[in-house]
């Protein structure tokens, strides 16, 4: 490999690698915070006689921290809080209650049915409709209204 691309390969690893380090701590995040609901679970299938109030605490306790404790990883992303300025928060609003986008209903054209065969396409001049083709021995099933 020439030089100029193991430089590149080398500037593309850096900064994948720090694109990546904010992601790091999910994981560990994810496992701290659902290891006593898979105890509970564990002790539930080997001992279903015999459940633990304790262990029904603390799986009910901390099961719903997923969100808090992303969020707290969220925030510790130094990138993320440079963001967080007034004028960062002023353009964030803006552009979300200023959106212009409308969804629309969507309203199909004319459409012809015809047999492939029959059809030629080659002087057809109505470009107001649409033809969909079919096969004589395709049948079509009644979805209702």
């Amino acid at each position: 490999m020439p030089a100029l691309e193991l430089a590149r390969l080398g500037v593309f690893l850096v900064s994948l690698a720090e694109e990546i380090k904010p992601l790091k701590w999910y994981p560990s995040v994810y496992l701290l915070v659902s290891i006593f609901p898979l105890i509970n679970r564990l002790h539930n299938a080997f001992y279903p006689q015999d459940p633990s109030f304790s262990l029904t605490l603390l799986h009910v306790l901390s099961a719903p921290l997923h969100g808090l404790a992303n969020a707290f990883v969220f925030g510790l992303d130094r990138d993320w809080w440079s963001l967080l300025s007034p004028t960062g928060m002023q353009l964030a609003l803006q552009s979300r209650l200023c959106d212009r986008t409308r969804i629309g209903e969507y309203h199909p054209g004319a459409v012809r049915y015809t047999q492939a065969d029959l059809v030629d396409l080659s002087d057809d001049d109505d470009d107001n409709t649409n033809v969909l083709f079919y096969s004589p021995d395709m049948t079509l099933k009644d979805r209702g209204p």
